[in-house]
């Protein structure tokens, strides 16, 4: 009896009970993160429940990543294509996209879009990737679809990134 007390007045004194005050200002993940974290530390023991805590936060991470992804498109001199950043002297049939941020499993049907985005008469699109920070391997695997896609339909693909 007198060690289930004692256990108890260390974790109350353990505790960062401030944490619990302070979820309204963080973000609805962080916390969610943080409750479940908690409530596995009660029910079953710290050493799962920080394992689970830390998948649960990398995954957080990595869809954070992942919307910070952005696929700019760029065409030629053509007039009312809303969101199409303009470049003077490039063909119709050809479209550039620009790639900013980490392209991980989590943006990698970013990539599927631009299959989606490209016309009809779009010939060639190319991908300028020199804004690209990190690259996985399944973000590579649809760089490898969607070109053998493009190349069935005629199309080509050309990806442009810079040399360090």
């Amino acid at each position: 009896m007198i060690h289930a007390l004692f256990l108890l007045a260390v974790a109350l004194r353990m505790g960062e009970w401030d944490e619990f005050r302070l979820m309204r200002r963080r973000p609805r993940g962080d916390v969610l993160v943080f409750l479940t974290t908690f409530a596995l530390t009660v029910c079953f023991d710290l050493t799962k429940a920080v394992g689970i805590g830390m998948i649960l936060a990398a995954g957080l991470f990595v869809k954070r990543v992942a919307e910070t992804t952005q696929v700019q498109a760029m065409t030629g001199d053509r007039s009312g294509e809303p969101g199409h950043e303009q470049i003077k002297n490039l063909p119709n049939d050809v479209v550039v996209y620009r790639v900013f941020g980490a392209l991980l499993f989590g943006a990698a049907d970013k990539l599927d879009t631009v299959l989606r985005r490209a016309g009809g008469g779009v010939k060639v699109i190319i991908l300028h990737m020199a804004a690209v920070t990190s690259m996985d391997t399944t973000a590579l695997d649809r760089l490898e679809d969607l070109h053998a896609k493009l190349r069935r339909h005629g199309r080509h693909l050309i990806r442009h990134q810079a040399r360090p």
